[in-house]
């Protein structure tokens, strides 16, 4: 099957930065899931740096075309005369759009809808509450967008009951999560990892991976750190990502003015082939998110068998169970961070017990080859109806 997967965002609208593997790293892992199933897939993208498509190949093998943005440069606002030229003109038996709550999906759904393209629309944040908004404008003009998809997929089960609220066609709607290469993310000796990455075996790590801007929630993981350090001294956060310059600025002012330079180092991006040194190193990787859909971090971090905190916003109704394989606490409270990192520093009998059951469930339910396989029949079922 010929399938392209629309991340329809400007690397410097995500991340500012030009790896591509950084701002597209789960579309790349969706190509890979069914890449590996023998299937041809391309991921189509966007980018403001050069005025000509470029054609790229990288380790996966798959193909990646960067589209010019002609117009627009904020988030979601991009849109690209050269991708809708190549949609029109591409014979792909499926498009997957990754994301649909952006201006920019507007013209990419019409086009394929009037060329006769079967689609599919990919929730990838946290639920939105439409029923509230139902009669207005924007609201309605989304919802007709959204009933032109073969299928609407969401790693989010609330985001689908929010939408079957306002009428949404229930039988359209399917939770896909995201999944974890499991050959990349796997548990290893912690000494392995903190001699790989030179790190002192005598302090305590925890981690942070992600990207770095508001919606993620570090200011509270800094001022608990500030709480943790007046009983750990010797504890250290390492904060692994990049993404808005001026949040980065203002989170190294704010460790300066906690009084807590010298326990957290900035790392800045890592590849996903060292990140897994990192996942083993830490005693506990923390995500503080105000928002999130379905986490990349939280599935490699418990694939590594790593002990996870995580906010109530972690709460996909699928995967995570608070002090069954992960503690979560309320969004926006660093003292409830404090506590949940103080507790399984101080009881590492049961920062092992969740992280084992962790462990379990990612590599039973959310592997690349289930996920993958899930995908596969979602596209076979869709393109099968419009022969």
């Amino acid at each position: 099957m010929r399938i392209s997967i629309v991340h329809p965002h400007s690397v410097e609208s995500v991340s500012g930065s030009n790896d591509i593997l950084i701002y597209t790293g789960g579309a790349n892992a969706y190509c890979k899931m069914l890449s590996d199933l023998g299937h041809t897939c391309e991921l189509l993208t966007l980018h403001h740096r050069n005025r000509i498509e470029e054609a790229i190949h990288v380790e996966f093998g798959h193909k990646i075309i960067k589209f010019p943005v002609t117009l627009g440069a904020k988030f979601g606002k991009e849109h690209s005369i050269s991708l809708l030229q190549y949609l029109w003109k591409n014979d792909t038996e499926i498009v997957h759009i990754r994301g649909y709550k952006q201006y920019n999906i507007a013209p990419i759904v019409l086009l394929l809808s009037l060329k006769g393209t079967p689609f599919v629309l990919h929730n990838l944040g946290g639920p939105k509450s439409y029923y509230q908004y139902r009669h207005s404008l924007l609201i309605r003009m989304f919802l007709k967008l959204l009933n032109r998809a073969d299928m609407i997929l969401s790693v989010n089960k609330q985001e689908l009951k929010e939408l079957e609220k306002v009428g949404i066609n229930p039988q359209k709607l399917k939770f896909i999560p995201i999944g974890v290469d499991t050959s990349l993310f796997y548990p290893m000796e912690r000494e392995k990892a903190l001699q790989h990455l030179q790190l002192d075996p005598n302090k305590i790590y925890l981690l942070y991976v992600g990207r770095i801007v508001p919606l993620k929630g570090l200011p509270f993981l800094l001022k608990a750190m500030r709480l943790i350090c007046t009983k750990f001294k010797n504890v250290q956060l390492l904060i692994v990502g990049n993404g808005d310059k001026g949040e980065l600025a203002r989170l190294k002012t704010m460790a300066r003015q906690l009084g807590i330079v010298q326990n957290v180092v900035f790392v800045g991006h890592k590849d996903r082939k060292e990140l897994v040194y990192y996942y083993n190193a830490a005693a506990i990787c923390v995500s503080p998110s105000l928002s999130e859909g379905f986490s990349n971090t939280v599935l490699e971090a418990l694939a590594c068998c790593t002990p996870f905190i995580g906010t109530m916003a972690h709460m996909d109704g699928e995967l995570l169970q608070d002090n069954t394989n992960c503690l979560l606490v309320e969004t926006g409270s660093a003292q409830q961070l404090a506590f949940a990192i103080q507790k399984l520093l101080d009881h590492s009998d049961l920062a092992s017990k969740l992280a084992q059951r962790g462990y379990c469930r990612v590599v039973s339910d959310f592997t690349f080859s289930k996920i993958g396989k899930e995908l596969e029949e979602i596209y076979k079922s869709i393109t099968s109806k419009c022969r």
